[in-house]
């Protein structure tokens, strides 16, 4: 990893970045001297780290629960929350190569300390509830292999501080490597039991379609929020955002989008990966268990697995998996927790005392649970502390949309408006007609060339595809969709519920920044800004070219090439902002507004805000005053 954070200053960011995250392991993968497929190889990795922390104890108990309780039905739960989950974890790919920053670091960096506080303590509570889940499950794990006593085997699982030290030692491939082997005992075991479990494979098909049952029924959506929780896992953000900058890359642009692209790529085949474990595990639960009651304990899945699936060899692999995926979880957390208490704190402790009171965060709990419950309570908690992790997402989930969408943090590698680009990229709307935000026109235009792009609509429908300008455009788009499926009378009731207009009059342009240049504050800043003051004058191009030290032609070409538009554009561009920003905000007579801003007549005047907003100006007033 770079310090290309630290070399372009504060960048929107309150803080410096101080630390890098993971010190003893930052940027000690060299990639740099690969090439095609073996540089892919060398980013693959992290992704298998935050994959395993989809797959804990803590989703096995929520899945086998869904599972027995109502069939497949909650299938397509697993689905959307993996799906919610590949987005995420591209996101925070993004984040840690581009800033340099972790989540918890970029918390830290960007948020009053109060709030970074408040977040920090939000983190640890989710930390624990996932070390929870994960030391209990590795602790029954032990328990049905061996018989050792829940009590001992939380107790063993203090020992992953040292094998995590000793690997690291070794270099972070090694963790790597465990993770990857034990992730593939995971899939050999589940791939034994699906082929004796012998579930019906049209209803498995069918489980992935949604039901209104979900949210009718609260037996039901009570155990999808706890898959939800269970799949998309807090820590996992903070732990991808961290580990992934153990590549250390070309800092070049290329370099950097090239890393950013080669991460999305390993987090999204480790999530699919991912997915075939959730769904084998809750397609064992309904197939061995549906009609036999509620199974959530695991260890009567552990009984019941044998008379039910007629083979001594199931409830066996069974629990080698669940061990497996308990070692797993416990050494990723681990990480995760040493990620978020050096990110926010900056605490600099040594590395065997910063894991030991990580783990104890976690440790002791789970001891005092088993302790005073024993396994049937334990099992109970499982479900629990993932219904904790679903409503503790947002504070984790908020922050990282927050910075990956920030120009100021991330520059040029910003998250784009993906819903339509996502679209173009599928090659869904090559030939037809779409729109997209308009600060985003001049980049999907040179990416989508076969996209026929109308910059000024809100929302625009092409045959079946329908496409809208961003979040409130989406608004209007679905108020449209409902006004052609069930009438106008319809929408209009949606809209008077929802307290919003019927129908939006204008284009994009009214709500835009109109002189959207690429260097307003570069070479031509200076002039931009005497043309501001001095609109009320004649203003012509040999006369900014005068004032550049520029011939009128030159000066026409370098202005031109240097912002993105002509300089009569971004004169009158700049009229219609000044004159919009008096027409909305001041009770001006409209002809002394024209005058004041170089329009001079009136009408001249209203038919420029005519073609760049859709609107007259009077039609602005009346739109500004009501709101």
């Amino acid at each position: 990893m770079l310090d290309h954070s630290r070399q372009a200053g504060l960048n929107g960011w309150r803080r410096e970045r101080g630390d890098p995250a993971l010190s003893d392991v930052h940027g000690t993968i060299d990639v740099t001297q690969r090439r095609g497929f073996a540089r892919l190889f060398a980013f693959m990795g992290p992704g298998y780290l935050v994959a395993t922390g989809y797959m804990d104890p803590g989703n096995w108990a929520t899945s086998l629960a869904g599972g027995s309780r109502f069939g497949y039905a909650l299938l397509t739960v697993a689905l959307l929350s993996n799906l919610i989950a590949i987005l995420l974890q591209a996101l925070c790919s993004r984040l840690g190569v581009a800033s340099g920053r972790d989540l918890a670091q970029a918390c830290r960096d960007s948020f009053p300390r109060p709030v970074a506080y408040v977040l920090w303590a939000l983190a640890e509570a989710a930390i624990c509830a996932t070390d929870l889940a994960e030391v209990i499950g590795t602790a029954i794990g032990l328990n049905l292999l061996f018989g050792i006593p829940l009590e001992i085997g939380v107790i063993i699982t203090a020992l992953d501080v040292f094998l995590i030290l000793w690997l690291q030692k070794l270099g972070f491939r090694f963790v790597e490597a465990l993770v990857v082997g034990l992730l593939g005992i995971i899939a050999a075991c589940f791939g034994v039991q699906i082929a004796l479990a012998d579930p019906n494979w049209g209803d498995v098909i069918r489980g992935f379609a949604p039901t209104t049952d979900i949210i009718t029924n609260p037996d039901m959506l009570y155990l999808a929020l706890g898959i939800l929780g269970a799949t998309v896992m807090p820590h996992n953000l903070y732990l991808h955002s961290a580990i992934v900058q153990t590549r250390k890359h070309d800092g070049t642009e290329g370099g950097i989008r090239q890393a950013i692209r080669y991460a999305t790529w390993d987090s999204t085949f480790a999530l699919m990966f991912a997915l075939t474990i959730n769904a084998s595990i809750l397609i064992l639960a309904a197939a061995a268990f549906h009609g036999q009651g509620e199974v959530a304990d695991l260890g009567k899945a552990h009984e019941l697995l044998n008379p039910l699936l007629g083979s001594a060899l199931a409830p066996t692999l069974f629990a080698v998996a669940l061990l497996c995926c308990g070692l797993n979880s416990t050494v990723t957390a681990t990480i995760a927790g040493q990620a978020v208490m050096e990110g926010f704190l900056h605490i600099r402790l040594q590395p065997w005392l910063r894991r030991l009171i990580t783990r104890s965060i976690a440790i002791v709990p789970a001891a005092a649970v088993t302790i005073a419950y024993g396994e049937s309570g334990a099992s109970s908690l499982l479900i629990l502390s993932q219904v904790v992790l679903s409503l503790q997402l947002p504070f984790a989930i908020v922050p990282l949309v927050m910075f990956t969408s920030d120009k100021r943090k991330m520059g040029v590698f910003v998250a784009p408006r993906w819903q339509t680009f996502l679209a173009a990229a599928a090659g869904l709307l090559d030939g037809r007609k779409a729109t997209t935000h308009w600060c985003r026109t001049q980049d999907f235009v040179s990416r989508y060339p076969k996209v026929r792009l109308d910059p000024d609509r809100i929302f625009l429908r092409d045959g079946h595809v329908w496409t809208s300008a961003g979040i409130s455009a989406g608004i209007d788009l679905a108020l449209a969709i409902a006004a052609e499926d069930h009438g106008d009378g319809v929408a209009k009731d949606i809209a008077c519920q929802l307290v919003l207009y019927h129908r939006r009059s204008g284009g994009q342009s009214q709500f835009s920044s109109l002189l959207e240049l690429k260097t307003p504050n570069g070479r031509f800043g200076p002039l931009l800004t005497w043309v501001r003051e001095h609109l009320g004058k004649p203003i012509t191009v040999e006369m900014l070219a005068d004032r550049a030290g520029l011939s009128p032609r030159h000066f026409a070409r370098v202005f031109t090439a240097e912002t993105g538009s002509t300089p009569s554009k971004a004169i009158e561009r700049l009229r219609l902002e000044v004159a919009r920003e008096h027409v909305q905000s001041s009770g001006d007579l409209i002809e002394r507004v024209a005058e004041a801003t170089g329009f001079r007549d009136p009408e001249r005047m209203r038919r420029a805000f005519v073609r760049a907003f859709g609107q007259p100006p009077q039609a602005l007033r009346r739109a500004a005053r009501k709101t």
